[in-house]
């Protein structure tokens, strides 16, 4: 009989990594460097035409700057990355050392400073790693914890770890990015509906198989093995021998609070234990999350003579029977520190656009590809109309598909434009409007005597093809259905003259017409000698 297992949390939304932004390369790192040193450790050989980098046992090798003056800056870089041809068909492990090599070497002053830095681990089966540089902590030797030093980087390791021997990988890319400083491109970030494991029922989170060797604390979620290394064991399972259906489900998440000091196996069975028929996958010591594609799942068992199974068999997902996370029998005293054990389900995507680079009052246009709600820290307009002297405009709080509109940032965060709605993002904006834009197009040229919005003011373009306007932008064309003799109620202003280029000005309230203001913006009360700005129009005060 199939039994839904018993959840506890309620689906719930969760924004992960993998954002689709524009990233820039900060520092590339070549085979071909002249501080790339082949043979570290181990016998190593390069072939830096095809990005072939074999490794024989526990070798390593590494860009060096240990003995430089000079060390490498990955300060202003968001990530580093390694990414690699050919799935890896073993683990590299990557180091960032901030001082030294690895561990730390005697105890004598001269080497006390030695082990800190930061591994990572390119796993078997993948093609790319990616390090967050932002607040990255050591997590070797006595120095774990310590935040690294980013702007002196001693040296940048590929290692192998010596547990698989030989192997070559085909090297592709390795280098530092950052974020664009200004970038303006549709993001998507996945969204997974999250439902997690219990920990409360008396099935759940059960102590398994040498389980009197290790304390279970269920209100945080934290497995301590007490066990020294070699003595054994210990497992933490779900389901126990129930039949479950999970086959409505895409994955099956681990993470934790703090990287495990040492690996931390989970395993999925429809009707083995360890060794039998289920599927086994590790989360490598020094890493803080393991995702599992249920539909990928593969008995990693070995068969006995009666089985009729055999080992890559898929696993049968709508009778999963047990489900325990495992510590390691090498690892002395074990803490697993679970922030959360999940399924996962793909949710609808958030879609956005980020303008960056505010400051506060400070104006734009915007033209998105899909219907979006007002900013938090934006105030939104839309053009009602015009006349000679002035724009009138209109708050919103919601924008269209494929219409332009003018924005006022509020402070010097980033504004992002978030997609309301279902429908397909639109591939062309909409034209005839008094704002019109464009979204991808390689020539975003404007028409004659259309205006473009620069800083904050309206610019008169005389010609036709010469003047281009941004990515999601719009520029601002007098359209003859908006065309008005008296404002709008309720409108606010937004001044020019019919010039070469347009007036300066500020938003200012069109009941506030008959106020008097510098050529700054700044309004006067008693005006002097000079000139100002009364009812959208330029006077001279003798």
């Amino acid at each position: 009989m199939k039994k839904r297992i018993t959840l506890l949390i309620a689906a719930a939304l969760m924004a992960v990594a993998g954002v689709q932004a524009r990233m820039v390369k900060t520092q590339e790192f070549k085979l071909t460097d002249s501080e790339f040193v082949v043979s570290y450790t181990g016998t190593n050989s390069v072939n830096a035409a095809t990005g072939e980098l074999s490794l024989a046992g526990n070798a390593s090798c590494a860009w060096d700057k240990y003995y430089a003056d000079t060390k490498y800056d990955l300060s202003t870089s968001d990530f580093f990355v390694v990414k690699l041809k050919e799935a890896a068909t073993q683990d590299l492990y990557v180091l960032i050392n901030q001082k030294g090599f690895w561990e730390t070497v005697g105890t004598n002053a001269e080497n006390a400073d030695h082990g800190i830095g930061y591994m990572g681990t390119l796993k078997a089966g993948d093609t790319e790693l990616k390090i967050t540089l932002a607040d990255l902590k050591s997590n070797m030797s006595v120095h774990s914890g310590t935040t690294l030093g980013l702007s002196s980087i001693w040296m940048i390791n590929l290692w192998t770890g010596g547990a698989g021997g030989a192997c070559t990988y085909k090297i592709d890319e390795v280098y530092a990015e950052a974020y664009a400083e200004s970038y303006d491109e549709v993001i998507v970030t996945p969204v997974w509906n999250k439902t997690s494991f219990s920990w409360d029922g008396e099935n759940d989170a059960k102590a398994e198989w040498d389980g009197e060797d290790m304390t279970i604390d269920k209100v945080n979620k934290k497995i301590t093995k007490n066990t020294a290394a070699w003595a054994g064991n210990n497992a933490v399972s779900w389901l126990n021998y129930v039949a479950t259906d999970i086959s409505g489900y895409d994955r099956l998440v681990l993470e934790l609070k703090e990287a495990s000091s040492g690996p931390v196996e989970v395993v999925v069975s429809d009707g083995g234990f360890w060794g039998g028929k289920c599927h086994s996958a590790i989360l490598a010591a020094g890493e803080t999350e393991l995702i599992l594609t249920l539909s990928d799942l593969k008995i990693t068992g070995t068969p006995g003579e009666s089985d009729t199974w055999a080992t890559g068999d898929d696993l049968d997902l709508e009778n999963v029977n047990l489900i325990f996370i495992r510590t390691d029998n090498g690892t002395a005293n074990q803490v697993i520190d679970v922030k959360d054990f999940y399924f996962a389900n793909a949710g609808t995507p958030i879609v956005s656009l980020i303008r960056e680079n505010m400051t506060a009052d400070k104006y734009g246009t915007i033209c998105l590809p899909f219907a979006a709600s007002k900013p938090s820290n934006a105030t939104v307009y839309d053009v009602v109309g015009w006349n000679e002297s002035n724009v009138y405009l209109q708050t919103v709080d919601a924008l269209e598909a494929g219409k332009g509109y003018v924005f006022q940032s509020t402070d010097a965060e980033d504004i992002t434009f978030t997609k309301t709605g279902t429908a397909d993002n639109l591939t062309e904006p909409a034209r005839g409007n008094a704002l019109d834009g464009y979204f991808d197009a390689a020539e975003r040229y404007v028409p004659a005597e259309s205006y473009i919005l620069v800083g904050s003011e309206w610019k008169r373009v005389p010609s036709a093809n010469r003047n281009q306007v941004g990515l999601y932008r719009a520029y601002f064309t007098k359209v003859a259905s908006l065309e008005v003799t008296t404002p709008p109620a309720g409108a606010r202003v937004m001044t020019f003259d019919g010039g070469e280029t347009t007036g300066i000005e500020t938003l200012q309230s069109a009941e506030a017409a008959d106020a008097v203001y510098s050529l700054s913006g700044v309004q006067v009360k008693q005006p002097t000698r000079g000139i100002y700005v009364k009812n959208g129009k330029k006077y001279v005060v003798k």
